[in-house]
């Protein structure tokens, strides 16, 4: 592991080399060359970095291990209803059964919308509860809800505050607790 890293590095000081020995008729003469050299190879950067790191990889995860953990839920119910119980029990089970099927990720905006309720969080406050419950960044939530980004730090306080949390990561840990729960 020690030799890949190692590799990679010499690998980026050769390309940085080569590069300003093929570039350097460039810097030679008029400072014009150089801007222009900078802003395009700043453009190429930025656009490496942003196919690189795309900004639904968080989702995807999320997504995932929400899948996951409705298809246990599903066979925890299927489970219990095999294991025999009155009509009234197995009825309320089948209904319980067919919740999964909806929209994935249905259980977890039900988890969110629960938490918001039992906290009387505004409708504002809990389409900000939902974005931060799945790792959303206070920026890409005031871009998501157009809405300023100090704005969105009020937001992200108010919901901390009615909830009594401090943390994305606690807040995450809450809406997960009640999701496993239903």
């Amino acid at each position: 592991m020690f030799g890949f890293g190692r590799g990679a590095s010499a690998l980026g000081t050769t390309v940085g080399v080569v590069v300003v020995m093929l570039n350097q008729g460039l810097f030679s003469g008029d400072s014009v060359y150089y801007v222009a050299y900078l802003a395009v190879m700043s453009v190429l950067l930025v656009l490496a970095f942003t196919l690189a790191l795309s900004t639904g990889t968080i989702e995807r995860a999320l997504d995932v291990m929400l899948a996951k953990q409705e298809q246990q839920a599903v066979e925890r119910l299927s489970q219990r209803a095999a294991e025999g119980q009155t009509p009234n029990e197995s009825a309320a089970k089948t209904e319980e059964a067919n919740v999964p099927e909806e929209a994935p990720g249905a259980l977890f905006d039900r988890a969110c919308m629960t938490l918001a309720s039992e906290a009387k969080l505004t409708a504002r406050e809990t389409e900000v509860l939902a974005l931060l419950a799945r790792g959303r960044t206070i920026g890409y939530v005031a871009d998501e809800l157009v809405i300023a980004q100090n704005t969105a730090k009020g937001y992200v306080k108010n919901v901390y505050a009615k909830l009594g949390i401090h943390s994305r990561q606690e807040l995450i840990d809450a809406v997960e607790e009640l999701y496993l729960r239903m």
